[in-house]
């Protein structure tokens, strides 16, 4: 995704993980990239502009809390990518986007573990 935009910043919780991207960033001579590790909500107190861009989001299996789905909905943004390994979770994220007007253009599953009963989902959000 670097390739595509001026900026890209990664919000991840977890401290191995951002550590992990920075030195993939660092391997694949990435520059324009920025990692924070913190809760995302939690951040939602600070100037983080999230207006006319593309939101990627990749829950945990609990999915998002309804705060931070009410938070992201405040904002303009492009495209909202929701990339869940929980489709019940996702189902349920879905109700409380929807009913803060945005709508879903694309839902694609992706069976990653075949003969499981795992499946992955890719899904498109707008603002209607």
């Amino acid at each position: 995704m670097s390739t595509l935009a001026k900026k890209v910043t990664g919000i991840e919780v977890v401290p191995q993980a951002i550590r992990d991207a920075k030195d993939n960033a660092k391997i694949n001579k990435i520059s324009n990239v920025e990692f924070i590790c913190s809760d995302a909500f939690k951040l939602k107190i600070s100037n983080i502009k999230l207006d006319n861009k593309i939101i990627i989001i990749d829950p945990p299996r609990a999915g998002l809390s309804k705060d931070l789905i009410l938070w992201l909905s405040t904002f303009n943004f492009k495209t909202l990518v929701y990339v869940s390994c929980n489709p019940a979770t996702f189902a349920r994220d879905l109700k409380y986007f929807l009913e803060e007007g945005i709508t879903v253009t694309k839902i694609q599953p992706i069976d990653m573990f075949p003969q499981t009963h795992h499946t992955e989902l890719v899904a498109e959000l707008v603002k209607k």
